[in-house]
C-alpha cells in the first residue's frame, strides 16, 4: 500500500518538512538524512507525486506587490521541495493542461474557489483573500487588525480625531476582499476611538486628483491621512512633497507602503509593510501539510512589519 509523508515522518522520527525537502532533493537537507529518508520511504512504497506548485496573479503586469510575493512565495515553496509555475488568471484555462500538486492563488477575490470542488483533492491556498470554508481551500493573509491597530494607535496616542482615508477605485471595490476587511475593522476602531467614519475616499491614481483631495483635506480640518493601498503612498508622499505640506505639523500620514520604493522618500511617516518573507514560509508549510494529506487546516495570518521609528522624521 501506498505510503504517505505523514507515515513516512513517523517512521523515519522527522520533521513532516524534512521529508519532504528530503524526498525532492533539497539541498537543505544533508545527504546522510537524505538517502536515510528515501530509503526508508522505498521500503514502504512511497511513490512520489508532482511537486509543482501554480501561483496565479491576475495577470502578467506585476505591481511591486504581486512582484515580491511571488518571490517571496517561490522561494518557501523551493525550500520545501516544491517548484513553482507562474500562470496569469487570464490564461486560467490552461491549468489543466499542467502537471501540479497545488496551487496558490493571488486573487483578491474567490474567483477559484467558485469551483474548486470540481477539480478534486487538490489544494488551493488563497493569499490576502476572502476565507473559504470549501474543502480544499485554504487561506493565509495579513494580520490586517494586528497592523490597523498598529495605525490607529499611533494616530491617536499623537492626538488626531479628523482622520481621512485614501485608497484607489480598485482597491475600495467590495469585490477586494482586502480592502473590505481593512475598511471594516477601521470601522470598528474609530467607534472604539470616537473617530470620524466619514472621510473615506476612492480616487484615481493620478497626481493631480491626490493634490486636490490633500487641499479638500486641509479644508476640512484633517489632520491625519490613512493610505488603505500600498500602491497609492509613493505618490501621496510626492505630491505631499510638491504642495510643500509640513509632516507631521500639518497632516501625519500612515499606511501601507513598499519599502523598496519608499526608501527613496523622505521617511515623514508610519507605515506597514508585507513581510514577504513570512508570507513565504507560512504558504510553504501550509502546502507542504495539504500535500501530505491532512485536513481541516486553519487560515493563517501573517503580522505586518512596522517602519523604524527611529528612522521617522517627526
Amino acid at each position: 500500500m501506498k505510503k504517505s509523508l505523514k507515515e513516512i515522518a513517523k517512521e523515519t522520527g522527522y520533521s513532516l518538512s524534512t521529508v519532504s525537502r528530503a524526498l525532492s532533493g533539497s539541498r537543505i537537507i544533508s545527504a546522510d538524512t537524505r538517502n536515510a529518508i528515501r530509503a526508508t520511504a522505498e521500503t514502504m512504497g512511497y511513490r512520489e507525486k508532482s511537486k509543482n506548485v501554480v501561483i496565479i496573479p491576475p495577470s502578467l503586469w506585476y505591481s511591486p506587490y504581486y512582484a515580491q510575493m511571488i518571490g517571496g512565495i517561490s522561494t518557501g515553496l523551493l525550500e520545501c521541495g516544491f517548484s513553482s509555475i507562474v500562470l496569469p488568471y487570464l490564461d486560467i484555462s490552461k491549468l489543466d493542461d499542467l502537471n501540479y500538486c497545488g496551487v496558490v492563488s493571488l486573487l483578491s477575490g474567490d474567483e477559484l474557489c467558485k469551483d474548486w470542488s470540481k477539480r478534486g483533492n487538490t489544494p488551493l491556498i488563497s493569499v490576502n483573500s476572502m476565507s473559504n470554508s470549501l474543502n480544499n481551500c485554504h487561506r493565509v493573509s495579513g494580520n490586517d487588525r494586528q497592523g490597523l491597530n498598529l495605525l490607529v494607535n499611533y494616530l491617536v496616542s499623537k492626538g488626531h480625531r479628523r482622520i481621512a482615508r485614501i485608497g484607489g477605485t480598485y482597491s475600495l471595490d467590495k469585490e477586494n476582499w482586502s480592502a473590505v476587511r481593512r475598511n471594516r475593522i477601521y470601522d470598528e476602531l474609530a467607534d472604539k476611538h470616537g473617530l470620524d467614519k466619514s472621510m473615506l475616499y476612492g480616487i484615481p491614481m493620478e497626481l493631480q486628483s491626490i493634490m486636490e483631495l490633500l487641499s479638500n483635506c486641509l479644508e476640512r480640518n484633517v489632520t491625519a491621512l490613512l493610505v488603505l493601498a500600498e500602491d497609492y503612498m509613493l505618490p501621496v508622499l510626492y505630491a505631499i512633497r510638491l504642495m510643500r505640506i509640513k509632516v507631521p505639523e500639518e497632516m501625519t500620514i500612515v499606511g501601507w507602503y513598499y519599502e523598496k520604493l519608499c526608501q527613496y522618500m523622505e521617511r515623514n511617516f508610519f507605515g506597514i509593510t508585507h513581510d514577504y518573507i513570512a508570507f513565504g514560509q507560512k504558504t510553504a508549510e501550509l502546502m507542504t501539510r495539504l500535500y501530505s494529506g491532512e485536513k481541516a487546516v486553519e487560515d493563517i495570518s501573517v503580522d505586518y512589519l512596522v517602519s523604524d521609528p527611529q528612522l521617522i522624521c517627526i
